[in-house]
């Protein structure tokens, strides 16, 4: 079912599902036409062997059909009470209670690692802002069928595209899509592999880059490196072949091992590989160039102690947002807003997965930030950046940068990003991206390694910059029981304006390992 609203997430300060209040009115349930729903189960292969969690599951008809027509068994999660008691009582009336299940709760929260289909029909920003948490908790080989909106950056496995009229009263158009994926195992790292001994006797060094789906690398043979070509990586399933030789390997990833065959050029053997002790098949590589290291050292060179970032106000009882990278192995936090004394902060809440950081204070606050809602930026749009970037050389009242949005995702096509041209410094880490009506629409988050990418491509890029959507924070903090309220009109402002609303609510982050 598809929620004509972006915000999804519930407040989990009450003890018990029937407690949960949602965030803001989610706006009426739109089902999926039944014939969409037989086609995705289709798609998916679903049979009696699966387990399917529908997330959105309005009246229940997606699980309701895979338990009655594929034998399935599963459960349905639903943020609006009526609909989850309806569903339950379908499911009594047509005998099914044994076998399916449907709840009242958080999707982001609701634990879906028992699932081998997930099927959903949520809107794009929703469906994005899940893609961590599949990656996380869902074992390889898991089906995803989605209802017409991809998760970004990910190749389908399968994807049709169909008309139907049923769509013209729910999209106003008769177009269709439906998008499946498999759930990839994890593999980037090095791997000490057993060759049959027609390949070689030694052990070999099997290096392998993921981005999802995609996988690439070779394997050092004998002291030479060997490219890989046709790599494939479906769930746990890899294959591949060795440039300019006969023969295809193919294998299961189990873990922290892969076992398999080679078969080719009359030659058939068992081969298997494990992890090597300085890597872990769980990493997944950062995008090169954009870890997240500008928060701004303070001491001497080599010796320093504390480390200094951005955050702003979020609530009146003096909650602060800033980056997790900001606060990492700080045994005690300071925030100060410009012109004001120092204060503790107590780091509460932590997501490390959209480097996002929530810290309490005490005392008075003079504003709080107010996030966009309801609309998106636009590519182009002006933006502004406020912080407090190279403590101790710029100046200590605040520093402002002016630019655009240059991209509505970030490296990879990560839809958690914008990418942004205001100029971003080492200690800009966690403070406000705003646009010009002085709404927060994102969090400062990372700049380009310009060195290390000049150093493979030969040329210095500039204000390449990235800041976490103000969604995805949105939904962080009232995931930690701060929502930020409804939508509200604001006028546009200048941008010295906007500045001067900014420092209100923006702090100085100061943290000491010591």
């Amino acid at each position: 079912m598809m929620r004509l609203a972006a915000a999804m997430l519930l407040s989990l300060n009450t003890a018990t599902a029937a407690d949960l209040q949602p965030f803001k009115d989610a706006g009426p349930y739109v089902p999926s036409p039944q014939s969409v729903v037989s086609d995705m189960l289709r798609y998916a292969d679903v049979s009696a062997n699966d387990f399917l969690i529908d997330l959105g599951s309005g009246d229940g008809r997606i699980v309701l059909t895979a338990a009655k027509v594929f034998g399935a068994r599963g459960f349905g999660v639903e943020i609006k009470e009526d609909l989850v008691k309806r569903a339950n009582e379908a499911a009594q009336k047509e005998g099914l209670a044994d076998r399916v299940k449907f709840m009242k709760a958080d999707l982001f929260k609701t634990d879906i690692s028992q699932a081998t289909v997930i099927t959903m029909y949520l809107l794009p920003d929703t469906v994005n802002m899940l893609k961590e948490k599949f990656l996380g908790e869902l074992r390889p080989g898991t089906r995803i069928v989605s209802h017409d909106y991809p998760l970004t950056g990910w190749i389908p496995e399968k994807y049709v595209q169909m008309d139907l009229e049923d769509k013209v009263q729910i999209s106003g158009v008769t177009t269709t899509l439906i998008y499946l994926y498999i759930v990839p195992a994890k593999v980037a790292g090095k791997w000490e592999a057993h060759m049959p001994p027609a390949i070689s006797k030694q052990p070999a060094t099997l290096s392998l880059k993921q981005q999802l789906t995609r996988v690439s690398g070779s394997v050092r043979l004998d002291g030479h490196d060997v490219p890989l070509e046709d790599v494939k990586l479906r769930g746990d399933k890899l294959t591949f072949k060795l440039a300019g030789r006969r023969g295809e390997f193919s294998g299961v990833v189990k873990g922290a091992e892969i076992e398999g065959l080679f078969e080719g050029g009359g030659q058939r053997g068992n081969w298997s590989a494990t992890t090597m002790a300085s890597t872990s098949p769980n990493e997944q590589p950062s995008p090169k160039g954009t870890e997240p290291k500008d928060r701004s050292p303070r001491g001497k060179a080599g010796q320093s102690q504390s480390f200094s970032g951005t955050g702003f106000f979020v609530s009146r009882d003096g909650h602060v947002l800033t980056n997790a990278h900001v606060v990492d192995d700080c045994k005690t936090l300071e925030v100060r807003s410009a012109g004001q004394p120092s204060r503790v902060a107590q780091l509460i809440a932590i997501d490390h997965q959209n480097d996002l950081a929530i810290l309490k204070t005490v005392g008075s606050v003079k504003g709080t930030a107010v996030f966009k809602q309801g609309t998106h930026p636009r590519h182009a749009e002006q933006v502004v950046v406020y912080g407090f970037p190279l403590t101790g050389l710029l100046s200590s009242g605040g520093n402002a940068t002016i630019g655009n949005i240059t991209a509505l995702s970030g490296l990879g096509d990560d839809s958690r990003f914008y990418q942004i041209s205001a100029a971003v410094q080492p200690g800009n880490s966690g403070g406000p991206l705003l646009d010009l009506t002085g709404q927060v629409i994102g969090v400062v988050v990372a700049k380009l390694d310009a060195i290390r990418i000049a150093s493979v491509t030969g040329d210095i890029p500039q204000n390449i910059n990235f800041a976490i959507k103000g969604a995805i924070a949105s939904a962080f903090l009232d995931a930690n029981g701060l929502p930020q309220g409804q939508p509200v009109v604001a006028k546009r402002m200048s941008a010295d304006d906007v500045v001067e609303r900014a420092k209100a609510f923006t702090v100085l982050v100061s943290c000491s390992n010591i």
